[in-house]
């Protein structure tokens, strides 16, 4: 009889190494897996004094969006967790978002895609769906706050996405 592998409770794709540290503070054990180029980490969450979840953290090899949809892909492959963070710090945007926030948002920048004139820079943006940035306010949110270093951290956990997604 072989053991079923445990559940993984939430999945958090960070980019930059500052992130990843952050939230490996917040975890109460975890253990580095290699697989390929890739390192993760599992560990665990606790709720309270009998409950915990169990968490996946990955750092991107590069700050791109192709990296990051394939260490997501990767991880939805390999772990199957219920819910998937991109946790960032918004590229420390003073003023317009602060520590903790959680943000959505209505029009991508691709890093990629920047292109350099003599203007300057010139960006490629891409759009998102309508029915995808109305449905962002019918989503519940379980807000877990963190400290790390008197860093304020928030962690998101998508309970469940409306079909209008996936229309």
């Amino acid at each position: 009889m072989t053991k079923k592998p445990l559940t993984i409770d939430i999945a958090i794709v960070t980019a930059l190494k500052i992130e990843c540290t952050a939230v490996l503070a917040f975890l109460d054990k975890y253990q580095q897996i290699q697989e390929h180029k890739n390192t993760y980490y599992r560990g665990q969450v606790a709720i309270d004094d009998k409950r915990y979840y169990e968490v996946v953290v990955a750092l991107t090899l590069e700050m791109d969006n192709l990296e990051a949809s394939i260490i997501t892909t990767t991880i939805i492959k390999r772990w199957h967790p219920k819910n998937i963070i991109m946790m960032g710090i918004a590229a420390a945007r003073k003023g317009k978002v602060n520590l903790g926030d959680v943000v959505v948002a209505e029009i991508c920048h691709y890093y990629e895609f920047v292109k350099k004139t003599e203007k300057g820079e010139q960006r490629r943006t891409h759009q998102l769906p309508s029915n995808l940035l109305k449905s962002h306010y019918q989503i519940r949110f379980k807000v877990y706050i963190m400290y790390h270093n008197s860093i304020l951290v928030r962690l998101v956990a998508v309970n469940r996405l409306l079909p209008t997604i996936t229309r």
